[in-house]
């Protein structure tokens, strides 16, 4: 299943590939899913995994030839746990002939939704009845499938309308070992009705591939579901961005775009009123008037003053003056506001710019706030709203920076 998805399309499927995007088995997820068939990253094989596999060989065997194939003492344990049973197959049908098929292959011209299913997926045992299939599990109790899971299992559905297309009923069972603590055996199996075959492959197998269809055309990994019950055996857990992850850089996204349609800029200006500047203000004068002085007539004593000589007085020594304003100057005035004018309310607007990343990238997020009050004093009410606005852009950019860390810690691969 190398090239199942090529340019964004689904043009080739099999049955393990839809469990590892159903999200309803226990450890499928559309994101498992994306990562392994839509970026071509190839799942460790673990060793639980490679066990399984060698059982399926001695299965083979066993089944074809009647020969016990060699394995570990813990296979041989979970072989023997399960050989009544094949001895009971091999005793049922081999003798007569009938059809037992061992590690079939799919149907040629089989196809699901429109999707070719790839000649290389096999069925472990095609019998006249029915599908049987080996699984492997640690503990069969907590997830071993039970007859009412294996009635809509992705895997058996697809076998049952492959291989036994006319059949008036189909038997699906799983032979279930259990690989931890006692080896164990467990036969569960169900019988379907043709309807009932039918009508389940219609409701969970065509939805299902129709979602792939669409997971297989996404670039971003933050945009396909993600089923976080099956976290914890994900072969992709440490690239994958956890779900407040996920929020974060959607909304750092969804900014990104906002930002390259249009630049941000300041806040608009309040709107203005023509109503108002058409009304004169009563009282305003552009310039305050001169103060008035009284007159008075020049006294004789004060001719006489003017008209003695002035001792003329030694000069003093320059002093060189320091910045500022020189010595008794006093300070410049704010220029009035008229009295008649009067503040309905205060509206601040404040904002921060946040460069994301880990220095080299050039992506940045802004943040601005608007906030409006009233008051009986303008600049206590300025000065009061400005404070509340500077700290709650403050937090929002303090909470950004603590999430952005955290997704890097989470995912430093950046979910490539």
């Amino acid at each position: 299943m190398t090239h199942a998805i090529q340019d964004g399309r689904l043009i080739q499927l099999s049955p393990s590939m839809l469990n590892s995007f159903d999200a309803s088995s226990a450890f499928g997820c559309e994101r498992r899913g994306w990562f392994k068939y839509v970026k071509g990253i190839k799942e460790p094989q673990s060793a639980s995994q490679a066990g399984g596999q060698h059982l399926h060989a001695m299965n083979e065997e066993y089944l074809k030839t009647g020969k016990l194939l060699l394995g570990t003492a813990e296979q041989t344990a979970w072989f023997k746990a399960g050989q009544h049973y094949l001895d009971a197959l091999r005793t049922g049908f081999l003798p007569e002939n009938t059809p037992l098929l061992i590690e079939a292959p799919m149907p040629a011209g089989f196809a699901v939704a429109g999707v070719p299913v790839s000649p290389m997926s096999k069925c472990d045992v095609v019998t006249e009845a029915g599908i049987i299939d080996w699984k492997t599990t640690s503990d069969i109790e907590k997830y071993g499938k039970t007859p009412g899971e294996l009635a809509t299992d992705v895997q058996m559905l697809i076998y049952g309308k492959a291989f036994h297309p006319e059949a008036e009923s189909v038997t699906l069972a799983h032979g279930q070992y259990q690989t931890k603590g006692r080896a164990r055996f467990n036969l569960a199996s169900v019988e379907l009705t043709r309807k009932e075959l039918d009508t389940n492959y219609e409701r969970v197998i065509l939805p299902l591939v129709e979602r792939v269809k669409s997971v297989a055309g996404e670039n971003d990994v933050n945009n396909v579901e993600a089923n976080r019950n099956a976290c914890r055996f994900c072969p992709h857990q440490s690239i994958c961005p956890s779900e407040k992850a996920s929020t974060l850089m959607s909304i750092f996204a969804k900014l990104k775009q906002q930002q390259s349609a249009a630049p941000i800029l300041p806040p608009d200006a309040p709107a203005s009123k023509p109503e108002l500047a058409a009304k004169p203000v009563e009282n305003f004068s552009p310039v305050p008037p001169p103060k008035s002085t009284p007159t008075s007539e020049p006294s004789p004593s004060a001719d006489l003053a003017a008209e003695a000589p002035k001792p003329t007085p030694a000069p003093e020594p320059e002093k060189k003056r320091g910045p500022g304003r020189p010595p008794g100057s006093k300070n410049k005035a704010p220029p009035a506001t008229p009295e008649s004018i009067q503040f309905e309310s205060v509206t601040v607007n404040y904002g921060l710019t946040l460069k994301l990343g880990d220095g080299k990238s050039f992506e940045f997020v802004r943040l601005d706030c608007s906030m409006t009050a009233k008051g009986p004093d303008a600049d206590a009410t300025y000065a009061a709203v400005l404070e509340k606005v500077k700290a709650n852009v403050s937090a929002e950019i303090e909470r950004l920076q603590s999430d952005v860390r955290a997704a890097q810690t989470l995912n430093p691969g950046g979910g490539k």
